[in-house]
């Protein structure tokens, strides 16, 4: 056990007191050393941001009501072919945790030549924390901060709930989860989906080969993908949505005024709005059919293309499909 005392430099040094445990069930000669620290803490006064640099592993950030402390906990994993070997490679790991201006700074290095070895970090903060963290190949958990986060990973799953802040995240390869958040989001990944749930604010997302789902989103919504499905519920704003070789599906209220477009290609469009809605609607699909059901409607509707108003006009909708039909609902 490496215990670590307030704010300083942490070197993972031999001896290390830890668990050895043979992975035999993982058809390997080696064993893994764990390392388990525990931080008695940065007093939280006079900090406002937590920054998380990381070579490797998975970060947890949770909020605390009432906490006097920034506390660390986690796991350092150390793969070796011995406990000797695990414990070498320890010396070469260092572990930062410290106060920089109003900033607690948390930095995980672990170099070639302690490879392969990870961390397992959570970061517990009071109220009122932004922050930034940058990590590979592993996950992030953030749970609680206020006014803003910027999160960097690769090959990580982001997952961000309980928020009143503006959100940046990428992430390559892996899934972007946001629940209960008021602020703006930015999201950019690839090979995986973006989920966005009770949200307050504008959203932006862009993914490619994975599927864009929204959920009671209150603001405008920019949403980009390929190979991946567009859908929008309970959402009320402006939206302009595009994909490739999937359907898009929307439910939406404009706002007075506001704009709605969408576009796909070798997909489908399907569309319900509010019976009462008063809006402008361009439509047009080439290989597919278009329908406008359950509203009335005043101009032209044809097989493929279609110029109609819904009530007195106003907000503007525009939707353009290839090799898919376009449907259009009254709800």
């Amino acid at each position: 056990m490496t215990t670590f005392e307030g704010q300083g430099i942490y070197r993972l040094g031999w001896p290390v007191t830890a668990v050895v445990i043979a992975i035999l069930l993982l058809m390997s000669t080696g064993c893994t050393e764990r390392v388990e620290p525990v931080c008695d803490g940065l007093p939280a006064e006079g900090l406002d941001r937590i920054e998380v640099l990381s070579d490797g592993g998975s970060v947890e950030v949770r909020r605390v009501e009432g906490a006097e402390f920034v506390e660390l906990d986690g796991e350092i994993h150390i793969v070796a072919a011995s406990a000797r070997s695990a414990g070498n490679k320890a010396e070469d790991i260092t572990l930062e945790f410290y106060a920089e201006g109003t900033t607690a700074m948390l930095i995980l290095d672990i170099p070639p030549q302690a490879q392969p070895a990870w961390g397992e970090l959570i970061l517990t903060v009071p109220e009122g924390f932004s922050g930034r963290i940058e990590t590979t190949n592993a996950p992030v958990t953030v749970e609680g901060l206020e006014d803003e986060l910027r999160v960097v990973t690769t090959n990580g799953k982001v997952t961000v709930s309980d928020m009143a802040g503006s959100l940046d995240l990428q992430s390559t390869n892996g899934k972007v989860q946001v629940e209960r958040v008021a602020g703006d989001v930015r999201v950019v990944t690839t090979n995986a989906a973006v989920e966005i749930e009770d949200l307050q604010g504008n959203v932006d997302a862009d993914t490619t080969n994975g599927k864009v789902s929204l959920t009671d989103v209150l603001g405008d919504v920019t949403g980009r993908t390929t190979n991946g499905k567009i859908s929008l519920s309970g959402h009320r704003g402006s939206f302009d949505v595009d994909t490739t070789n999937a359907p898009i599906d929307l439910d939406t209220v404009l706002p007075d005024g506001g704009c709605g477009h969408a576009s796909s290609t070798n997909g489908s469009i399907d569309l319900a709005v509010p019976a009462d809605l008063s809006a402008t609607l361009e439509a047009k699909t080439t290989n597919g059919s278009i329908d406008i059901d359950e509203i009335t409607f005043d101009g032209q509707l044809h097989d493929d293309w279609a110029s109609v108003i819904f009530g007195d006009g106003g907000a503007e909708l525009v939707l353009s499909t290839t090799n898919g039909a376009i449907h259009v609902t009254g709800s």
